[in-house]
This record gives C-alpha cells, structure tokens and sequence, in this order.
C-alpha cells in the first residue's frame, strides 16, 4: 500500500501498478509505502499542498531548449495547427504536402491542413491529426504538443493495444531525433 500526494490529487493506492500509473499523470508526485491507512493518512497530512489547476507536463522539458510550440483544432474536414517558434527562432516549412496552406510570421506559423475528415471526438482522429503535424515538423525539432485532454495523452504514452493509428502515432514520436512533451489544456 501506498500513500500518494501530487499537486491535484492525494489518496491511498493499492498496488504498483495503480501507483505508476498515478506519477505519470500528474505533476510533482511523492509517495511513501505504508503498511497501515493510519500511516496513509499521516503521510498525506503531512505533504498536503494546496490544489491548483495546472497544465500537466511531460517531465524532462528544460526551460533553456529551443523548442516550438504546437496546438491544433480539428473541424470535421480541417485540422488547424498554430505553431509558436519563439523558443526556437523563425522557421519556415518549404516543402509541404498539396493539401496544407501555410501563414508565418515572425514566431507563429498556421497552418491549415485541409480535406482530412476527422471526428474531433475520437482519441483516434487526435492520433491521426498528430501523425499529419509531426510528418510536417522536422524530426530534430524539441515540440511541446499541447494536445486537449488525458485521454489523448495516455494512448499516445501508454497505450498497448493494438489500434494502428495510436500505435503509428507513438513510433512516429519515439522515432524523432528532438524530444516532444505534452500539455495537456
């Protein structure tokens, strides 16, 4: 048994398994291994931190990398990508697929990746609209992925089944020579 305290959430876990999953998901964890709910609870008690709603974050992202910044919105037959380049410096993309029309300025690109009909319900469509960013962006670029909500999160990091979409999204991302970090909004 396990007491666990994070900046969102607190409670007793059961197992490892429970315990990992935890960490992963929320920021700044602490946990103690307890043999009794008495000791739980004086462990919870004593590492108390006020709740705050906060964007969840990958671990590992230093504030000194040069980075870009993606979010983007699906419309049903459109996925629209906003990428800030403040962090890393003006860029430009080239070379770019017939259906995506490019705007940049100094440190924000759109871009409008037209004719791909997603369904902005489906953890899948998300997976399927990262995929046609991160085939735009260079594989040496660090991307921060602000991506919508944990569901999404998890199947691009935890997920083990065998849906391809999410399992080609996930090599896409371990493949890139940059590192991506997740936000969740």
């Amino acid at each position: 048994m396990y007491a666990f305290v994070s900046n969102e959430y607190q409670t007793i876990v059961y197992t490892l398994g429970q315990l990992e999953f935890l960490r992963d998901i929320y920021t700044y964890p602490t946990y103690c291994k307890v043999s009794t709910i008495a000791e739980a609870k004086q462990f919870i008690a004593k590492c108390n931190r006020k709740i705050f709603n906060a964007p969840i974050n990958q671990y590992g992202k230093e504030s000194d990398a040069s980075y870009i910044t993606v979010q983007y919105f699906i419309d049903g037959k459109n996925i629209y990508v906003n990428i800030n380049t403040s962090k890393f410096g003006f860029i430009k993309f080239s070379t770019l697929p017939s259906n995506v029309k490019q705007d940049a300025s100094y440190d924000l690109i759109k871009l409008k990746i037209c004719n791909v009909a997603l369904n902005d319900d489906l953890i899948t469509h998300h997976c399927i609209a990262i995929s046609n960013i991160m085939n735009i962006v260079d594989s040496f670029m660090n991307v921060e992925l602000i991506i919508p909500d944990i569901s999404v999160y998890l199947a691009l990091t935890k997920y083990n089944g065998k849906n391809y979409a999410i399992k080609n999204t996930q090599k896409l991302i371990s493949c890139r020579m940059g590192n991506t970090f997740y936000t969740i909004k």
